[in-house]
């Protein structure tokens, strides 16, 4: 669904969904839902279980392509058909079960599924973790990218994943 009215973004948004609506099975999940993220804020989407916050980042990250409302991403209208097409907007979610390979290092973790590499055939090791070793810096971790990450306590697995998360754009 659609409003004309609320067609266009606020001034400012990085971010908006607006009146979002989804429904499985015809049991409505989500009724006419709103977000706004500008930039330097941060959001927390709390609620009980099934009360729709998987669903609403679902939509955002491209998994449910099929939903009534609108996206709006650095104000313009976004359609995501795809979690590929989420992430080539630099959208991408962090979820609470971890991903990471405890017996990878921190840098085959960020890159894993999509490696750097030197003309399109060979994966760029030493560009991967010199972008590993920027991100983690960013994020002011202090560890050795080279360590395989069981070693470590799971609060430096919540930033790897961070770490994976912004990795989409770098190379």
């Amino acid at each position: 669904m659609t409003n004309d009215a609320y067609a266009t973004p606020g001034p400012g948004s990085l971010l908006e969904m607006r009146h979002i609506e989804k429904s499985f099975s015809g049991t409505r999940v989500l009724d006419d839902v709103d977000l706004d993220v500008r930039a330097g804020e941060v959001h927390v989407i709390a609620g009980e279980n099934g009360a729709g916050k998987s669903t609403l980042m679902n939509i955002l990250c491209g998994v449910h392509p099929e939903y009534g409302g609108d996206v709006f991403l650095n104000g313009r209208k976004a359609v995501f058909q795809s979690p590929a097409d989420s992430a080539a907007a630099g959208i991408a979610m962090i979820h609470q079960e971890m991903s990471l390979i405890p017996s990878l290092n921190a840098v085959d973790n960020i890159f894993l599924g999509r490696e750097l590499t030197r003309h399109g055939v060979w994966i760029d090791r030493s560009r991967q973790r010199d972008a590993a070793a920027g991100l983690l810096d960013r994020l002011g971790l202090d560890i050795d990218p080279d360590t395989p990450i069981g070693n470590y306590r799971v609060s430096v697995h919540q930033v790897i994943e961070i770490a994976k998360a912004l990795a989409l754009t770098a190379g």
